[in-house]
């Protein structure tokens, strides 16, 4: 067992080493920053140097930290003018450490590590052994450092972990950025599967021989306690993991398509890899299982294995054998746009005899060419920033439909399994639910939300409104991209939308974020009153009113209530002419708690009774804070002051004062 235990750990250490040799190939400064200065930082704590917390050496300290070579020069590098450097061990470091392992989890070190990726930590910890006030510290020393990063153009996150939990899957309630209840062994899955070894103590499991049972790891445990050639301290126990069940995976499937709001192409493969491990017809070998049978037995252990490779292999074979050719194209173009490297046809030959070829280079020219992909897709996928609307449109629908189908895939074959209990809590399944009946729901008066892959394609340059008469007289109000006139828009291709109301087409693109400060618009002329500085100034006014949000960011505790309007803005006689004097039209709008936009449209006096009907839904809201929760606006006109005045007086009556907006 022991010489067994000695190899893998060889082999591991290898492999971790070209991981990180990977890491730093691809992004030299942010990797050199990442293996080497960061763990410094946590180790120490040095006046003058970022994580510093004034009389606190027990904040940090990593087990049996290696002050290597390497690691002394980066750090020089990062900081030239520090003296204390070339000092003894016994002057930099602490003579404790509450640090038992540090790791990089996530896209590091793969193929789908850019400049843009996050640095994602495992700060490994007994929590029971620090006292609660040094553990508050550690995590501001860990906090600054994560700003310290941001300078440096790097997102850094600190996730410290409690040992004992992670051993029992535990990973906490839900949040940005945490899995929660839903997927404790799926994360840690995940974890084994594309970790670093960054500092600290070896993951014990990634020694352990591959597709062992909870009984066998723990017999190579007690062999390791008195092994002779092996320090079993020297090693961190965050459990095995034998098989992921079937109960973790609904739980998954939702968290996924909620990630799917902030990185749809990446939570597309996720969920594509989560029905590959759910059917009962393919291998349920685990993948992070699959990566260490690679590692123990390949001839070129670290060069050949990635493990987002050994995701993608699984989830293409898988989909290949299944005969669906649509979902195969999907998940080669979204894995070739998030890795983001640019391949050309013809460029194999002209870069073989180049001496700086990358490693994502060689690896994206190997799959293109298996994939048979011509010169015509590659040039189309590396000018994907520059697709025209539909297009991206068209996209995003792609994999929002691939999501919502293999979540009603995966919940159906889970059905079928009897006495399965879903592992999700119940504030979980709500919260995370209500993101997606906030996105996907379909509501009377409900602003559509578009569902989009990327935001590249969306914003527009420019836009021009025109209006018409359908075969029943009725005005229609059409939207187009780009600056057209009244003889070119005959032809224009681009007619993004068409409403009977100008106002649901504004309030569409700005809740979609089409626009921005440089969004130039412009008005087919036409008999109607509403002209270009009215659009102008009602879009200037919602974007500032109703400043972009992101469902995937929506609060916890606003999930887990009832919904309930945030703002209201009502806009009254946009469509009138100018020279009337009273209410004609309102249009009031407003957004909820859970993340929904609403845009309903009345007939004079019923949209003023309506809006103070909606005000007096909220019996906080007074006098004072009025301006916060409730807008009106009023086109410009002869008329507009006075008219504002009445409304205005009609609502502060309402809310018992006469105090003047």
């Amino acid at each position: 067992m022991e010489k067994e235990l000695l190899k893998n750990k060889r082999l591991f250490t290898i492999f971790n080493t070209e991981r990180i040799n990977r890491a730093i190939g691809i992004s030299p400064k942010k990797g050199k920053i990442a293996s080497y200065v960061i763990p410094f930082l946590i180790h120490t704590n040095l006046k003058g140097f970022p994580g510093y917390i004034d009389g606190a050496d027990a904040a940090g300290g990593i087990y049996s930290f290696d002050w290597t070579e390497a690691m002394k020069s980066a750090v020089k590098e990062f900081f030239p003018n520090s003296k204390i450097l070339d000092e003894g061990p016994a002057r930099l470091f602490p003579a404790n450490y509450r640090v038992e392992s540090l790791l990089i989890m996530g896209s590091i070190g793969s193929i789908a590590h850019n400049e843009k990726s996050d640095y994602d930590y495992w700060v490994c910890i007994n929590e029971s052994a620090i006292p609660s006030k040094e553990l508050e510290l550690l995590k501001k020393k860990l906090k600054i450092i994560e700003e310290w990063g941001y300078k440096h153009e790097m997102e850094v996150h600190f996730f410290p972990v409690d040992i004992k939990r992670v051993q029992n899957y535990d990973f906490g309630e839900s949040d940005k950025e945490s899995a929660g209840s839903s997927q404790g062994k799926i994360l840690k899955e995940e974890f084994y599967r594309t970790s670093i070894f960054v500092s600290g103590k070896i993951p014990l499991w990634w020694i352990m021989p591959a597709g062992i049972d909870n009984d066998k790891y723990n017999k190579y445990k007690e062999s390791l306690k008195v092994s002779i050639d092996l320090d079993y301290q020297g090693f961190v126990d965050l459990g095995n993991l034998e098989n992921i069940s079937s109960d973790e995976y609904f739980g998954a499937a939702l968290w996924q398509m909620n990630k799917a709001m902030l990185s749809p192409y990446k939570s597309v493969l996720k969920m594509a890899l989560l029905e590959s491990f759910i059917d009962p017809a393919t291998s349920h070998e685990i993948l992070c299982g699959t990566l260490k049978k690679a590692v123990f037995t390949s001839d070129d252990i670290g060069k050949s294995l990635d493990h987002y490779l050994i995701m993608m292999d699984r989830i293409l074979d898988y989909n290949n054998v299944r005969g669906r050719s649509d979902v195969v194209d999907l998940l080669r173009k979204c894995f070739y746009i998030k890795v983001g490297e640019k391949i050309k046809k013809g460029a194999t030959l002209k870069s073989a005899v180049k001496k700086d070829k990358s490693y994502r280079e060689i690896v994206m020219e190997k799959y293109t060419e298996k994939w048979g992909w011509g010169s015509e897709i590659l040039e189309d996928l590396n000018n994907y920033r520059d697709w025209g609307f539909e297009k991206v449109l068209m996209l995003g629908s792609q994999v929002h439909n691939f999501m919502i189908q293999t979540y009603r895939n995966l919940t159906d074959k889970l059905k079928t399994e009897a006495d399965i209990k879903i592992k999700i809590s119940d504030e979980d399944l709500t919260m995370l639910g209500r993101r997606l009946f906030s996105l996907y729901s379909k509501k009377p008066n409900k602003v559509e939300y578009l569902k989009r892959a990327f935001d590249e394609g969306l914003l527009q340059d420019s836009l021009t409104f025109n209006v018409g008469m359908d075969k029943n007289k009725n005005i229609i109000w059409s939207l187009y991209s780009g600056q057209l006139s009244k003889e070119t828009i005959v032809n224009a291709r681009e007619k993004l939308l068409k409403r009977g109301n100008i106002l649901d087409i504004l309030i569409w693109i700005v809740f979609n974020r089409l626009c921005y400060e440089k969004t130039s618009f412009y008005l087919i002329p036409n008999p109607l009153p509403v002209s270009m500085i009215d659009i102008q100034t009602v879009v200037k006014e919602l974007q500032s009113f109703f400043p972009p949000t992101s469902i995937a960011d929506l609060q916890r505790d606003e999930l887990l209530s009832d919904s309930h309007k945030i703002k209201i803005f009502a806009v009254v006689n946009f469509l009138s002419q100018r020279w009337v004097k009273k209410i004609e039209d309102v249009t009031i709008f407003y957004n909820t708690s859970w993340g929904e936009l609403f845009c309903e449209h009345y007939k004079s006096m019923d949209g003023i009774k309506k809006l103070l009907g909606y005000l007096a839904e909220n019996p906080a809201i007074n006098a004072k804070d009025i301006q916060d929760y409730c807008k009106v606006f009023i086109p410009k006109s002869e008329f507009s002051d006075t008219l504002y005045k009445e409304i205005n007086g009609i609502i502060m009556r309402q809310l018992g004062s006469g105090t003047k907006t």
